[in-house]
Parts: C-alpha cells; sequence; structure tokens
C-alpha cells in the first residue's frame, strides 16, 4: 500500500473519529435536556395542581445557602414515577405541615408574653449577678434541622438562673440529607421572665430529589430554650 493511501485513510479514520465523538456527545446533550424538561413538566404540572412553588434551586439561591453553584449541573438518570411521587406528597402532606407549624411557631410567641426582650436588649441587671464565664450553647431538633444560641446565665434578683445577654443565634442544618431546612437569620425572645429564650426562624424547606437540591416551600419553625437544661 502506497504511502499516499495510508494517508488518506488515516486522515479518514481521524474525520470519522471526530464525527462519531461529536454525534455520541449531541445525544448525550440531547438525553440532558430531555431529562430536565421532564423533571421541570412534572414540576410545573404539580405547581399548577397544588398552587405550590417547588423548583430546582438556582444558582443565586444555592450561594444564600453556601452551597457550591454547580450543585444543580450534574446530570443523573432519574426515575419520573418515582419523582413525582415524591414531589406529590410533599405538595399534598408535607407543605400543609410546614404552613400548620409556622402559624403555630407565630401566634405561640404572641401568645407567651405581650412585652418581650429581644436578645439585643438586656432587663435591669441591678444585683444581678453572672452566673457563666463564658456564653452557654442551647440546641433544639426542629423539623430538618437544630435551632440553637449562645447566651450567658445569670441570676436574677430572687437568685434564680435566668438568661443573660445572647450573643449569637443560628440554625444548623445537613444540607446533602433527604430533606432539609435552614433560617439564616433567626433570632430570639425572652420569656418566661427570662427562663426561656423562645427562638424563632423563618427559612426555606428543600430537599435532594432526583440527583438535584430543590425548594419545597417556606415557612418558620420555633424552639423554647429553657435555662434550666443547661444551668
Amino acid at each position: 500500500m502506497s504511502v499516499k493511501i495510508k494517508s488518506a485513510l488515516s486522515m479518514l479514520v481521524a474525520v470519522m473519529t471526530l464525527m462519531l465523538s461529536s454525534v455520541v456527545a449531541l445525544a448525550a446533550e440531547q438525553d440532558i435536556v430531555t431529562n430536565q424538561d421532564s423533571m421541570n413538566e412534572i414540576i410545573a404540572e404539580i405547581n399548577s395542581e397544588y398552587g405550590t412553588n417547588i423548583h430546582i434551586l438556582s444558582k443565586e439561591e444555592l450561594k444564600k445557602y453556601g452551597l457550591p453553584e454547580n450543585t444543580n449541573d450534574n446530570e443523573v438518570n432519574f426515575d419520573s414515577n418515582s419523582f413525582e411521587k415524591e414531589l406529590r406528597y410533599i405538595a399534598e402532606v408535607e407543605i400543609p405541615e410546614y404552613d400548620r407549624i409556622t402559624k403555630e411557631s407565630i401566634s405561640g410567641l404572641q401568645s407567651k408574653e405581650s412585652t418581650l426582650n429581644y436578645f439585643n436588649t438586656e432587663e435591669n441587671t441591678t444585683n444581678i449577678s453572672i452566673n457563666s464565664a463564658s456564653p452557654v450553647t442551647a440546641k433544639k431538633a426542629i423539623n430538618y434541622a437544630t435551632a440553637g444560641a449562645k447566651a450567658y446565665i445569670k441570676k436574677n434578683n430572687y437568685g434564680n438562673n435566668v438568661w443573660g445577654t445572647v450573643t449569637n443565634v443560628f440554625c444548623e442544618t445537613n444540607m446533602y440529607q433527604t430533606k432539609w431546612f435552614l433560617s439564616v437569620n433567626p433570632s430570639v425572645s425572652k420569656i418566661d421572665a427570662g427562663r426561656t429564650l423562645y427562638w424563632t426562624g423563618t427559612g426555606d424547606y428543600c430537599g435532594y430529589v432526583g440527583g438535584k437540591q430543590i425548594y419545597y416551600s417556606s415557612g418558620t419553625q420555633h424552639a423554647e430554650l429553657y435555662v434550666g437544661k443547661y444551668a
């Protein structure tokens, strides 16, 4: 076989290989678009039926919660029936429960005391001594997260332990579990004459479904942190 023929054959093989790679890449891209479209179609149908706002977290939302912005870029195979079944259950059962918890949290705070001392203010501290040399961390489990605050403990005029200055309020969550809740800016109020911190956090319920981080609903949760558990 002549050198010219060998060279021509080699070039032909290279061109065919390049064309085959392009076809495979195009097919893969079409599959990705189809999967993404299928997810969005299912989500849109559920939102229309239940009046919800379920959606795949955007890059801005991922950034807001400290997740890598490319979290939802990876495409994986998913079972459309299972995907729809899970999101439908969330829309039918879980989101109404989130709404109930929100109403309970807000009304509970309003009914505890008519006058509340928020964490950035202090009641009269005359003749009150600091009991804890450093802030105490108080935590309590809530739905798909942990509510928490750091505060000093002190004695009131009657010698009882009460919460003093609150130095930090937080919400801890594992954003890689099946469902999670995160409040970026929770707060606490002092109730029960300062013996309890009433933690409230408004945030988002999200979850990992079909290889995507998905927003379910927003809501408010609460937790009561009694000083007697930490003094």
